[in-house]
Protein backbone atom coordinates (compact mmCIF):
# COMPACT_ATOMS: atom_id res chain seq x y z
CA UNK A 1 0.00 0.00 0.00
CA UNK A 2 3.22 2.31 1.09
CA UNK A 3 4.45 2.01 -2.67
CA UNK A 4 1.13 2.41 -4.86
CA UNK A 5 0.70 5.59 -2.19
CA UNK A 6 4.23 6.89 -2.76
CA UNK A 7 4.10 6.00 -7.15
CA UNK A 8 0.55 8.24 -7.21
CA UNK A 9 1.06 10.67 -4.68
CA UNK A 10 2.13 14.18 -5.63
CA UNK A 11 2.27 15.00 -1.78
CA UNK A 12 6.13 15.18 -0.97
CA UNK A 13 5.90 16.78 2.37
CA UNK A 14 6.27 14.62 6.15
CA UNK A 15 3.47 14.55 8.04
CA UNK A 16 2.05 17.64 10.06
CA UNK A 17 3.08 17.12 13.71
CA UNK A 18 2.03 18.43 17.11
CA UNK A 19 2.44 17.99 20.91
CA UNK A 20 -0.81 18.78 22.33
CA UNK A 21 0.60 17.68 26.06
CA UNK A 22 2.45 18.84 27.91
CA UNK A 23 4.28 22.40 26.97
CA UNK A 24 7.30 22.37 25.91
CA UNK A 25 9.70 23.24 29.33
CA UNK A 26 6.88 22.10 31.71
CA UNK A 27 7.90 21.56 35.40
CA UNK A 28 6.08 18.93 37.10
CA UNK A 29 6.74 17.05 40.39
CA UNK A 30 5.22 14.09 39.47
CA UNK A 31 7.41 10.74 38.50
CA UNK A 32 5.49 10.09 35.12
CA UNK A 33 2.94 12.33 32.98
CA UNK A 34 0.45 11.31 29.87
CA UNK A 35 2.37 12.41 26.45
CA UNK A 36 -0.77 13.68 24.13
CA UNK A 37 0.32 13.98 20.12
CA UNK A 38 -1.51 14.04 17.03
CA UNK A 39 -0.42 13.78 13.41
CA UNK A 40 -1.55 14.34 9.79
CA UNK A 41 -0.84 13.00 6.40
CA UNK A 42 -2.86 12.57 2.80
CA UNK A 43 -0.27 9.45 2.85
CA UNK A 44 -1.81 8.14 6.13
CA UNK A 45 0.05 7.81 9.21
CA UNK A 46 1.73 4.17 10.21
CA UNK A 47 3.19 4.80 13.38
CA UNK A 48 4.74 7.19 16.03
CA UNK A 49 7.62 6.37 17.82
CA UNK A 50 8.87 8.26 21.45
CA UNK A 51 12.58 7.69 22.12
CA UNK A 52 13.01 4.73 19.72
CA UNK A 53 10.31 3.11 21.23
CA UNK A 54 7.51 2.53 18.30
CA UNK A 55 4.05 2.48 18.47
CA UNK A 56 2.26 1.11 15.34
CA UNK A 57 -1.38 1.82 14.27
CA UNK A 58 -3.66 -0.92 14.13
CA UNK A 59 -5.54 1.16 11.46
CA UNK A 60 -3.47 3.83 9.19
CA UNK A 61 -5.31 7.15 9.06
CA UNK A 62 -5.34 10.47 7.35
CA UNK A 63 -5.26 11.88 11.31
CA UNK A 64 -4.13 9.96 13.87
CA UNK A 65 -3.17 10.20 17.75
CA UNK A 66 -1.45 8.92 20.16
CA UNK A 67 -1.88 9.55 24.23
CA UNK A 68 1.47 7.18 26.44
CA UNK A 69 2.29 7.80 29.84
CA UNK A 70 6.59 8.28 30.20
CA UNK A 71 8.50 8.34 33.16
CA UNK A 72 10.22 11.07 34.25
CA UNK A 73 13.74 11.25 36.08
CA UNK A 74 14.55 13.74 38.21
CA UNK A 75 15.74 16.87 36.44
CA UNK A 76 15.87 17.13 32.54
CA UNK A 77 14.00 14.65 30.85
CA UNK A 78 13.92 15.47 26.86
CA UNK A 79 11.68 13.58 24.29
CA UNK A 80 11.90 12.65 20.66
CA UNK A 81 8.88 12.30 18.86
CA UNK A 82 8.29 11.10 15.73
CA UNK A 83 5.44 10.50 13.12
CA UNK A 84 5.89 8.05 10.01
CA UNK A 85 3.45 7.99 7.01
CA UNK A 86 2.76 5.11 4.76
CA UNK A 87 5.52 6.13 2.41
CA UNK A 88 7.96 6.46 4.44
CA UNK A 89 8.34 10.34 5.00
CA UNK A 90 8.86 11.37 9.12
CA UNK A 91 8.34 13.89 11.39
CA UNK A 92 10.45 14.85 14.51
CA UNK A 93 9.75 16.93 17.11
CA UNK A 94 11.61 17.68 20.86
CA UNK A 95 9.98 18.17 24.32
CA UNK A 96 11.68 18.69 27.13
CA UNK A 97 9.50 18.34 30.89
CA UNK A 98 11.95 18.80 33.60
CA UNK A 99 10.75 17.10 36.85
CA UNK A 100 11.32 18.56 39.91
CA UNK A 101 10.76 16.61 43.78
CA UNK A 102 12.87 18.39 45.95
CA UNK A 103 11.87 21.31 47.75
CA UNK A 104 13.86 24.52 47.97
CA UNK A 105 16.73 24.72 50.25
CA UNK A 106 16.34 27.54 53.15
CA UNK A 107 19.61 29.08 54.19
CA UNK A 108 19.56 31.32 57.24
CA UNK A 109 23.04 32.99 57.31
CA UNK A 110 22.36 35.45 60.27
CA UNK A 111 20.29 36.42 63.06
CA UNK A 112 19.98 39.47 64.72
CA UNK A 113 17.54 41.18 68.03
CA UNK A 114 16.93 44.81 67.36
CA UNK A 115 14.75 45.30 70.13
CA UNK A 116 11.25 43.79 69.54
CA UNK A 117 12.59 42.61 65.98
CA UNK A 118 14.61 40.29 64.75
CA UNK A 119 16.59 40.27 61.39
CA UNK A 120 16.37 37.07 59.37
CA UNK A 121 18.93 37.19 56.64
CA UNK A 122 19.71 34.37 54.23
CA UNK A 123 19.12 32.85 51.06
CA UNK A 124 17.05 29.96 48.44
CA UNK A 125 18.42 27.59 46.39
CA UNK A 126 16.45 25.42 44.02
CA UNK A 127 16.36 22.92 41.31
CA UNK A 128 13.95 24.94 39.28
CA UNK A 129 12.64 28.29 40.59
CA UNK A 130 11.03 30.19 43.63
CA UNK A 131 8.15 31.37 43.32
CA UNK A 132 7.20 32.43 47.04
CA UNK A 133 8.91 32.81 50.64
CA UNK A 134 6.80 33.49 52.95
CA UNK A 135 7.63 34.07 57.04
CA UNK A 136 4.63 33.73 59.31
CA UNK A 137 2.64 34.12 56.69
CA UNK A 138 3.53 37.11 55.38
CA UNK A 139 5.23 37.20 51.82
CA UNK A 140 8.63 38.30 51.85
CA UNK A 141 10.49 39.81 48.55
CA UNK A 142 13.33 38.30 47.35
CA UNK A 143 15.71 39.03 44.58
CA UNK A 144 16.23 35.73 42.32
CA UNK A 145 19.26 35.28 40.07
CA UNK A 146 20.55 32.10 38.06
CA UNK A 147 23.49 29.92 39.86
CA UNK A 148 26.35 29.11 38.20
CA UNK A 149 25.03 25.47 37.78
CA UNK A 150 22.55 23.91 35.04
CA UNK A 151 19.87 22.25 35.68
CA UNK A 152 20.97 18.99 34.79
CA UNK A 153 23.84 19.30 37.34
CA UNK A 154 22.44 20.63 40.61
CA UNK A 155 20.77 23.73 42.14
CA UNK A 156 20.17 25.84 39.55
CA UNK A 157 18.52 29.55 40.92
CA UNK A 158 19.56 31.18 44.26
CA UNK A 159 17.55 34.15 45.57
CA UNK A 160 18.55 36.30 48.46
CA UNK A 161 16.07 37.76 51.28
CA UNK A 162 16.29 39.72 54.56
CA UNK A 163 13.39 40.48 56.40
CA UNK A 164 12.67 42.02 59.68
CA UNK A 165 10.27 40.27 61.75
CA UNK A 166 8.22 41.61 64.84
CA UNK A 167 9.83 40.10 68.19
CA UNK A 168 7.33 39.74 71.35
CA UNK A 169 8.53 39.00 74.72
CA UNK A 170 8.81 35.44 75.34
CA UNK A 171 9.35 32.86 73.58
CA UNK A 172 8.30 33.20 69.68
CA UNK A 173 7.47 31.26 66.98
CA UNK A 174 9.16 31.80 63.09
CA UNK A 175 7.64 29.93 60.54
CA UNK A 176 9.54 29.74 57.23
CA UNK A 177 7.86 28.46 53.92
CA UNK A 178 9.43 28.42 50.76
CA UNK A 179 7.89 26.94 47.50
CA UNK A 180 9.09 26.53 43.59
CA UNK A 181 7.82 26.25 40.24
CA UNK A 182 7.11 22.19 41.07
CA UNK A 183 4.63 23.35 44.00
CA UNK A 184 7.09 21.70 46.17
CA UNK A 185 7.20 23.13 49.51
CA UNK A 186 9.74 23.27 52.36
CA UNK A 187 8.73 24.82 55.77
CA UNK A 188 10.05 24.79 59.59
CA UNK A 189 10.24 26.60 62.89
CA UNK A 190 12.32 29.13 63.93
CA UNK A 191 12.00 29.17 67.76
CA UNK A 192 13.33 32.46 69.64
CA UNK A 193 13.34 33.44 73.16
CA UNK A 194 13.25 37.35 72.97
CA UNK A 195 14.36 37.74 77.33
CA UNK A 196 17.26 35.70 76.61
CA UNK A 197 17.99 35.72 72.49
CA UNK A 198 18.07 32.10 71.90
CA UNK A 199 17.08 30.93 68.88
CA UNK A 200 16.70 26.83 68.00
CA UNK A 201 15.18 25.36 65.13
CA UNK A 202 12.57 22.89 64.74
CA UNK A 203 11.09 20.68 61.43
CA UNK A 204 13.65 21.26 58.87
CA UNK A 205 16.14 19.19 57.76
CA UNK A 206 19.65 20.69 58.74
CA UNK A 207 22.37 20.44 56.92
CA UNK A 208 25.55 21.35 58.41
CA UNK A 209 28.03 20.21 55.66
CA UNK A 210 27.86 20.08 51.75
CA UNK A 211 24.82 21.06 49.57
CA UNK A 212 24.18 20.07 46.23
CA UNK A 213 26.03 22.47 43.93
CA UNK A 214 28.15 23.70 46.77
CA UNK A 215 31.76 22.58 47.21
CA UNK A 216 33.07 22.73 51.59
CA UNK A 217 31.61 23.30 54.45
CA UNK A 218 29.05 26.29 55.16
CA UNK A 219 30.19 27.41 58.55
CA UNK A 220 28.55 29.37 60.71
CA UNK A 221 24.85 29.00 58.75
CA UNK A 222 21.99 26.98 59.35
CA UNK A 223 20.46 24.91 55.89
CA UNK A 224 17.35 23.50 55.59
CA UNK A 225 16.03 21.21 52.78
CA UNK A 226 12.71 19.67 52.36
CA UNK A 227 11.30 17.33 49.89
CA UNK A 228 8.16 16.11 48.72
CA UNK A 229 7.16 14.12 51.08
CA UNK A 230 8.26 15.71 53.78
CA UNK A 231 11.09 13.57 54.99
CA UNK A 232 13.00 14.49 57.84
CA UNK A 233 16.53 13.56 57.50
CA UNK A 234 18.46 15.01 60.20
CA UNK A 235 17.37 17.31 63.82
CA UNK A 236 21.08 17.73 65.28
CA UNK A 237 22.49 21.05 65.25
CA UNK A 238 25.33 22.06 63.18
CA UNK A 239 28.77 21.68 64.31
CA UNK A 240 30.52 24.92 64.07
Amino acid sequence: RGAILEQDSNDLLPPSLKINYPEEGSITNKFSVLLKVMAEDDNYISFFSINNAFYPLELSAKIASLEKEVSLKQGANIFMVKASDLTGKTSEKALKIIADREGPVIIIDSTQTKGKKISVTGFLSDYTKITSFRINGRDVPFAQQTAGNSKEEGMSVEAEFHQDVDLPEGENTIVLEAQDAAENITTGELRVNARTKDSRLKGLTLIASILPGVSGIIPQQYAFAEGLLGKIMDNTPPVV
